[in-house]
């Protein structure tokens, strides 16, 4: 090992050989990472209730029903392909790793997960778009 790779490794950089290439990468896990706590914020107890935040969400009910025709409204102008406007229906009641309600929209009401041995389940799956939160819709009368 030179001199250089000695200066490297001390700074945390690990060395790799990539296609013959060289690289450098910048090390960012602790030395003392086995001693580390990981904890997800949804385990997290609420001060005023008790529970955690994801009892608390697995608690809450979906409020729009099935096959509710919503328009999509947030700010998506950050978006490569914006759908604020898009009016699709409701056709899956869904749950972020949180427990957050959340919701799977088509364009086709009558949507139902039924693959076959001709129609994998992927290509049922790519006719709705989900995670929508009930912040993010608006219920159409």
């Amino acid at each position: 090992m030179n001199e250089i790779d000695k200066l490297l490794k001390k700074a945390g950089f690990i060395k790799t050989n990539i296609n013959k290439a060289i690289h450098y990468i910048r090390c960012y896990v602790p030395l003392n990472f086995k001693a580390m706590n990981f904890v997800n914020i949804a385990d997290i107890k609420n001060p005023e209730s008790g529970k955690t935040y994801r009892q608390e969400n697995n608690e809450k009910t979906h409020k729009i029903p099935l096959g509710t025709l919503v328009e999509v409204d947030f700010n998506d102008e950050y978006c490569e392909i914006p759908k604020k406007g898009l009016r699709l229906f409701v056709v899956r009641h869904d749950r972020d790793c949180d427990g957050t309600p959340l919701y799977s929209l088509s364009f086709n009401k009558e949507w139902k997960e039924e693959p076959s041995q001709y129609i994998p389940l992927i290509a049922f799956r790519m006719q709705i778009d989900s995670g929508y939160s009930e912040d993010c819709l608006k219920v159409l009368d």
